[in-house]
């Protein structure tokens, strides 16, 4: 079998990633890319929607504790993958850069992202060579290092997210499902973490080669559902299975 490598590369001609202020670079963006299907290509009111698949970028912030960082959602078409498309954009409060390894989608073309108590911080990697675990830095504002989630209708460009606040810090990696519960409750089942997984054993090479390593490491998943009602903006958390 041949080595992975690159076929061939492709240069954007669209402005999605590149409306970054100075000091910034619009290169931050989440591993997994999600599916809006041609079965979901309605949001439920009638209105038609482009299939293909949605992803995000975001500014990595050089200086973020000056500036605000702006979250783009955008996609690729079936129809023409080389040509993105925004979908939507919101901001986050000052100094704070998140990180999404992953982020849920439901076939109501609602995004989840849930915001961890850390924050981006590119200078250490960009200046300095270090890993990409060196730019986490603890966040604290949102009410003594817990976490928050967005709802973000992306059919409706331009609207604000809806936020949650959570009474915990929530540390997470995968999602595994979301979806809409009702007219009125949007779900997520994530794979969360008692500390940041970026942290800690999970994201060391040498001790995810070795078993007995790897099985030791105190810091394991668990899956949880949280269900968020937009109506009462109450939050349910429910651990559904241990890994």
């Amino acid at each position: 079998m041949a080595d992975l490598g690159t076929v061939r590369t492709h240069n954007f001609k669209d402005t999605v990633g590149k409306a970054g202020g100075f000091a910034h670079k619009g290169a931050l963006s989440s591993a997994h890319l999600l599916r809006r299907s041609a079965a979901d290509t309605t949001d439920g009111k009638g209105k038609n929607l482009t299939a293909g698949h949605v992803a995000m970028v975001m500014d990595a912030g050089l200086a973020a504790a000056e500036q605000r960082t702006t979250v783009e959602m955008f996609i690729l078409p079936d129809d023409k993958p080389h040509e993105r498309s925004t979908l939507t954009k919101y901001e986050l409060p000052r100094g704070y850069v998140p990180y999404h390894h992953s982020f849920g989608l439901t076939a109501t073309d609602v995004a989840v992202m849930p915001l961890m108590p850390m924050t981006v911080q590119m200078g250490s990697i960009i200046f300095e060579g270090k890993p990409f675990s060196a730019a986490f830095k603890p966040w604290d504002n949102f009410d003594k290092g817990n976490s928050r989630v967005y709802l973000v209708p992306l059919s409706t460009p331009g609207s604000s997210p809806i936020e949650f606040a959570l009474d915990h810090p929530l540390w997470y990696v995968h999602v595994v499902n979301s979806f809409q519960f009702n007219s009125s409750t949007v779900v997520i089942d994530l794979s969360t973490f008692p500390n940041n997984a970026f942290l800690e054993d999970g994201a060391n090479v040498q001790v995810n080669r070795d078993k007995a390593k790897r099985d030791a490491d105190p810091n394991r998943a668990v899956i949880i559902r949280y269900a968020f009602n937009v109506d009462t903006k109450a939050v349910t958390r429910t651990p559904l299975k241990e890994c």
